[in-house]
């Protein structure tokens, strides 16, 4: 039984983080992946649509049916953050109440970088995956014969959230079968049975032949600096702080962006230095070892296909190994508190950083495109276009199709299929003019995230006037511009 003093420490942690989250949630702002799933969601009008939609995300379901059923009654967008919340709160509580980690330690993990920012303020299906690998690792000692269907039911869950979800469910299960593998040999086969579970999320997760993020896509675009790579997926993993001068800082290392061969050598020893320190902290338990070393090696691994190098995917390197600490807390050996404790505070400047520059900047301002028809800044009655990679703004804000430069029709959201291809390659000065001709030469108002100085290429080609700016963000893709587009005739 939990000591009365701990349960109302816990308590006020757990209100502590409940407040945190909440100032964070309401001054966030979103952008475009959080509204590209909603939108996808929400344009889809049966759950087998949904699904084939989906089949071009490299994603598995569960966030989007989540999203499905919220969108099935409500477009507001608050209920997305309202979902984010959920899970978050969730997580936190079994941290909180059902973990073995000290209070200082508790404290410090939900005061880090990917707890009070990256996958507790933005609103993607990352917070979910580490709510179903906690339920996981809360079942702990109570891992009997009896609720092992509860173990594989949630790790289903855990593998259908998120390619780095199946990633960290593959190295649970692995570290349990190694377990398992002294005292219950005749239940291995059973065990090993276990992995086919994971075969319907690899179904979403690897794209369709004609999707244009297919593997042929990733090999194209593949080189030889990919193999440092590891060095990338330690060093921003556990070690997250943004390149603090940049106005864009998100997803961003002071170390690594520094490409210099002083900041090189400087990411090399931190990189050594973390990988010591880790594999140091758990060694003395094997099943918490080979889980964190299974979860790196995977991760890596596909960091070498698919570019898995970005904050929120990285991130989970870092979840993984503090399951790994949360298994080494459960045994007698323990995890080595100090240099555990060094991890975790390394997370407390980016998120202290992430959370401040959050709350008093805008990190998209894709919301103010709202503004544009308040103020009629467009004409009633004037034709409207958007360039592809300003559609998911559009649509989630204005809640309605737009016609799209790139794809000659109107649209609500976005597929990574061929339409994805051509507006990689499109030549928006010819695009420009043939909307011009549709509109039988009259003009009509252009949002795209080309700033003007990009605009000015099209200058020998139409003639275009800068409206509207939704103002700067963090996030680049939250910026909006708005031109009246007309024949230079």
């Amino acid at each position: 039984m939990i000591p009365v003093k701990d349960n109302v420490f816990n308590a006020i942690i757990l209100l502590f983080y409940g407040c945190l989250l909440f100032t964070g949630l309401s001054h966030h702002e979103l952008w475009g992946d959080e509204l590209h799933s909603w939108n996808i969601a929400k344009g889809s009008e049966t759950l087998f649509l949904l699904f084939s939609n989906i089949r071009y995300e490299g994603h598995p379901p569960f966030w989007y049916i989540c999203l499905f059923a919220i969108t099935r009654f409500t477009h507001a967008l608050v209920w997305l953050k309202i979902l984010q919340a959920c899970f978050a709160i969730g997580t936190a509580l079994i941290i909180i109440f059902k973990s073995p980690f000290s209070r200082v330690q508790k404290v410090l993990i939900l005061c880090g970088y990917y707890f009070a920012f990256e996958y507790a303020v933005i609103s993607r299906n990352y917070m979910p995956a580490i709510f179903f690998a906690c339920c996981i690792a809360a079942l702990g000692k109570s891992l009997s014969k009896k609720n092992r269907i509860i173990y594989y039911a949630l790790l289903f869950l855990l593998s259908n959230v998120h390619l780095v979800g199946l990633i960290l469910a593959v190295s649970l299960h692995v570290s349990f079968c190694y377990e398992n593998f002294r005292s219950e040999k005749r239940y291995m086969a059973k065990m090993l049975l276990g992995f086919l579970i994971f075969l319907p999320s690899l179904y979403f997760i690897f794209p369709p032949y004609d999707s244009q993020l297919n593997i042929a896509f990733w090999k194209e675009h593949w080189n030889a600096t990919q193999l440092y790579l590891f060095v990338t997926v330690i060093v921003k993993s556990f070690f997250p702080f943004p390149a603090f001068e940049n106005a864009h800082w998100w997803n961003t290392n002071f170390f690594l962006d520094n490409d210099t061969i002083l900041f090189r050598l400087i990411s090399l020893a931190i990189f050594f230095l973390i990988l010591v320190i880790t594999i140091a902290s758990i060694r003395k338990n094997k099943k918490a070892l080979v889980l964190f070393l299974v979860n790196i090696s995977l991760t890596c691994l596909f960091s070498f296909v698919f570019p898995l190098n970005s904050a929120r995917y990285v991130g989970f390197v870092f979840i993984g190994y503090l399951f790994s600490a949360w298994i080494a807390c459960n045994k007698s050996a323990g995890v080595k508190n100090y240099l555990f404790l060094l991890i975790l505070f390394l997370q407390i400047p980016a998120g202290v950083f992430a959370f401040v520059k959050d709350y008093q900047e805008k990190f998209s301002t894709a919301e103010n495109l709202k503004e544009v028809w308040q103020k009629e800044i467009i004409k009633p009655g004037s034709f409207v276009v958007t360039d592809y990679w300003t559609l998911n703004n559009l649509s989630a804000y204005k809640d309605t199709s737009f016609y799209t430069i790139e794809l000659s029709r109107d649209a609500s959201f976005l597929l990574w299929n061929r339409e994805m291809n051509a507006a990689l390659g499109f030549n928006y000065e010819r695009g420009l003019i043939q909307v011009l001709e549709k509109n039988s030469r009259n003009p009509f108002y252009f949002f795209s995230m080309k700033n003007p100085e990009q605009a000015a290429l099209w200058s020998n080609f139409v003639k275009y006037t800068p409206v509207y700016f939704s103002g700067p963000a963090i996030e680049r893709s939250g910026e909006v511009y708005l031109y009246l587009i007309e024949s230079i005739e």
